[in-house]
């Protein structure tokens, strides 16, 4: 007998795909019953074969499975082993991923006496390639520069049109003043990352500080414990030679979540920054939980079964 996929046959309104056994001898194929979830909409059934020749056992897959997620649409799939009795078993894997995780991102910018304006300039610039990065996930971002005073200049917006974005930070001018890094930060935590801030409850909450050198107040760790406690994972990044000196250094670990090796930046000037983007992105999108890398983002997007193959330890 032989396995025939007809991937693209539509025979409901949300099945497409069909799998015939077909005897050889008697001239006919009889479609092989296969249950499918109900998630697995139009999933392109046999677009994807393969055979083990030693067992005779055989898979096929759909890899074509849309699923709605805010902001995009991903496509999964999925895949089902066939025994040499044409029994076939539930489906691999038995649900779909879920859809990528919110993430709320605020950077606070430091807007001090001692940036220069060329600078400033420069680290808007970083801001605005991050945020142009996240574009296609279901990410919200809010900006606020500290000094004497901290002036949030966007609350939590979803990217839904990057040059706007691009529009917006670049109208952002510099304050200059003191480095009052430790007020910035409490007052971030009690007026931005909340709901008023348009902080979503079920999103992760990130904030991403980038300093020039030693802040100019007080009470820094108490600041960032409150941080802690609404579980906002932060990321500090140093830019200059100020973060040769042990102080700064140790600043810095204090306003990072831990392991700081994760969430510490340091670089030695401006045009630097840009160096540091895809591992920033990399690390954040490592924290929505399934994965512990920046493969997490590819494999998110991945279509199981868009190819098979058998192994020997299958």
């Amino acid at each position: 007998s032989l396995l025939v996929s007809d991937p693209l046959i539509q025979h409901s309104l949300t099945q497409r795909g069909r799998i015939y056994r077909c005897a050889v001898t008697e001239e006919n194929c009889i479609p092989l019953p296969i249950t499918v979830t109900n998630e697995a909409v139009n999933m392109s059934l046999g677009l994807s074969m393969s055979l083990d020749p030693q067992s005779s056992r055989a898979v096929v897959c759909g890899p074509t499975i849309p699923k709605t997620c805010d902001g995009l649409t991903t496509y999964n799939g999925m895949c089902f082993k066939i025994s040499p009795d044409n029994v076939v078993s539930r489906s691999v894997p038995k649900t779909l991923r879920e859809c990528p995780s919110q993430i709320d991102i605020a950077f606070l910018m430091d807007g001090s006496g001692s940036v220069k304006d060329l600078d400033f300039n420069k680290m808007k610039a970083f801001v605005i390639e991050v945020i142009k990065s996240f574009v296609d996930r279901d990410t919200q971002f809010a900006i606020a520069q500290f000094s004497t005073e901290c002036v949030i200049h966007y609350k939590f917006q979803q990217v839904k049109n990057a040059m706007a974005w691009e529009t917006a930070v670049n109208k952002i001018s510099q304050q200059k003043g003191w480095t009052n890094t430790a007020t910035a930060i409490r007052r971030l935590v009690n007026k931005l990352f909340v709901s008023n801030g348009g902080a979503r409850p079920s999103a992760s909450k990130i904030l991403v500080v980038i300093t020039d050198g030693v802040s100019t107040d007080s009470k820094l760790t108490e600041a960032v414990q409150l941080a802690q406690a609404k579980n906002i994972t932060r990321y500090a990044i140093g830019v200059g030679n100020a973060f040769a000196i042990d102080k700064a250094i140790k600043e810095l670990a204090i306003i990072a979540s831990l392991p700081t090796r994760n969430h510490v930046f340091k670089v030695n000037n401006f045009d630097a920054l840009e160096s540091i983007r895809e591992k920033l992105k990399e690390n954040i999108i490592a924290i929505e939980g399934t994965q512990t890398s920046g493969d997490s983002s590819r494999m998110e997007f991945a279509q199981d079964g868009f190819s098979a193959a058998f192994t020997s330890n299958i």
